[in-house]
């Protein structure tokens, strides 16, 4: 009899954790990444999610190098990335960021220290009531800096501070 309970008592548990999902929120990615021909791709789906360089959120993600390519999807509510990012060498690093949602924070510095040239940078963001600081070339100058931005969304704040003797273009839809 007891072993007919437990039986039943573990059919109806395994039911109960099928019926409610698990959702996959506040996941965090800690990058702190030194060397060349770096290939990454990184989805956030989800709310709360972070890129940065470790698990307190007390240190940038560091990424240096060149000839890197890196693809970030954060799709979903109040997720942030921040982090100092050093792109020298002469090979082009390719950075594509994607934001979908709502309150997402981005708070980037390309260059503080060493070089950010040759960035080929494409920055599609729709939602409302995000914030953005992005300051590229700030020690040293972002020679070909190639920046395409789109924002699509209302009440986006975006800070950009850019060290460039070329052209940048943006794109945007929206109220203030």
């Amino acid at each position: 009899m007891k072993t007919i309970k437990n039986i039943a008592f573990g059919v109806f548990a395994l039911i109960g954790l099928m019926a409610n999902p698990v959702l996959a929120d506040d996941n965090e990615v800690l990058l702190d990444q030194e060397g060349d021909n770096l290939t990454l791709t990184i989805l956030q789906a989800g709310y709360g999610n972070t890129l940065s360089g470790n698990a307190t959120q007390g240190a940038d993600l560091t990424l240096t190098g060149s000839n890197l390519i890196l693809d970030l999807i954060q799709d979903g509510n109040s997720n942030d990335m921040f982090g100092s990012w050093v792109l020298d060498g002469t090979g082009t690093s390719v950075l594509d960021f994607y934001y979908l949602g709502d309150s997402n924070i981005w708070d980037m510095n390309i260059g503080a220290s060493g070089s950010s040239d040759y960035a080929d940078m494409l920055v599609d963001i729709q939602g409302d009531a995000n914030l953005f600081d992005v300051d590229i070339g700030s020690s040293a100058s972002a020679e070909y800096l190639n920046f395409d931005l789109v924002i699509l969304g209302d009440r986006n704040d975006f800070d950009g501070s850019f060290t460039n003797s070329n052209v940048w273009a943006a794109q945007g839809q929206g109220e203030s």
